[in-house]
């Protein structure tokens, strides 16, 4: 039996199991430890660094694609699982990893205090070579274009149509591909990003971090590189991000409008109906956040029917106002059924 390690920011687990991820609904596990800690980060992806080496002998290149955000996705705790090699297979991988479809029961584990700090007492035994922004290996430009290829690519690969949303957390992330983002859109025949576009984008970022603390959004680091990239809008943005100082209410009504104006399926009368409801909420905003999260996310896997409000009530339910059509029709089907029984009868 061979073993095989997982880094997870998850602690105390006596199982893993498997999720969806690029690949498939797999487990994901490696036999090289230093790649299992840099996984073990609580968040990141491809538009946020790069991990990659050229030969099986030299040390990891773990590369830093936006300013600080390391300190953003390696300032956590975690643990290093050991598990059993034997349902794993090799999907051949650049990470060198190997993939599990079914759940594994942890061998042993080995905490760490701190990843960052792990990654860079790996560096100093030369095992991880780390670029902080804005530095950069030279397979890698200094612009970091090559990112829209790779969405551009992500899209073909999912048969995913080209459309302006596919680049919209691109822009955000890095605003200054903006104009070769609107270049290669051109190609496609969609129309591009606008500086109200990207004050838009921060607006979304803002209230969806708030709804949802725990999906890191890099609210900090995109702030500092739109502020390299288009310091016009710096100050724009900055009222954008005062919302965390205002009251209670005005966090929920700011909230409230963005999600109104981003989903049409809530209109004027539901809007007002969930800000009143959460104005006289005594509890604190990060609860209150918690329950709007819920509420806007079924709006939007559920859309509603014509014409139909759809409110909160005191309690925390949901509650629907019937239409006078629904109810005209609960009468002809009521009447309809009594003259069926007064013919037969």
């Amino acid at each position: 039996m061979g073993v095989l390690y997982h880094g997870s920011p998850v602690m105390g687990l006596n199982r893993l199991e498997t999720n969806d991820s690029t690949h498939g609904n797999y487990l994901y596990a490696t036999p090289d430890k230093d790649i299992a800690t840099i996984f073990a980060g609580k968040c990141g992806d491809d538009l946020t660094s790069t991990i990659y080496r050229n030969s099986k002998g030299e040390p990891w290149n773990l590369v830093e694609r936006m300013p600080g955000v390391f300190d953003t996705m390696y300032n956590n705790s975690a643990s290093l699982y050991v598990v059993d090699d034997s349902t794993f297979k090799d999907i051949h991988s650049s990470f060198n990893e190997l993939v599990s479809e079914v759940g594994v029961n942890v061998l042993a584990s080995y905490n760490i205090a701190n990843v960052y700090d792990k990654i860079k007492e790996l560096e100093l035994q030369g095992k991880i070579k780390i670029y902080n922004y804005p530095s950069r290996p030279k397979e890698i430009p200094d612009d970091d274009s090559d990112l829209i290829e790779k969405e551009i690519n992500h899209c073909k690969r999912k048969n995913i149509p080209i459309t302006k949303g596919m680049f919209a957390r691109l822009v955000f992330l890095h605003p200054n591909l903006m104009p070769l983002v609107n270049k290669k859109l051109s190609e496609y025949k969609v129309n591009g990003f606008s500086d109200d576009d990207i004050v838009q984008l921060y607006e979304n970022n803002i209230v969806n971090q708030m709804l949802e603390p725990s999906h890191e959004r890099y609210i900090k680091s995109a702030f500092i590189a739109l502020a390299s990239s288009y310091p016009n809008l710096v100050p724009i943005v900055r009222n954008k991000l005062n919302i965390f100082f205002k009251s209670k209410e005005e966090k929920v009504s700011i909230i409230v409008d963005n999600k109104a104006k981003m989903m049409p399926n809530i209109n004027e009368d539901m809007a007002r109906d969930i800000k009143n409801r959460y104005f006289d909420d005594q509890r604190d905003i990060n609860q209150i956040c918690s329950e709007l999260n819920v509420v806007f996310k079924e709006l939007n896997t559920k859309p509603l029917e014509k014409n139909k409000v759809r409110v909160l009530s005191k309690d925390g339910g949901f509650v629907n106002y019937i239409l006078i059509s629904l109810l005209t029709g609960i009468m002809i089907g009521v009447v309809a059924a009594l003259s069926y029984v007064f013919i037969r009868g």
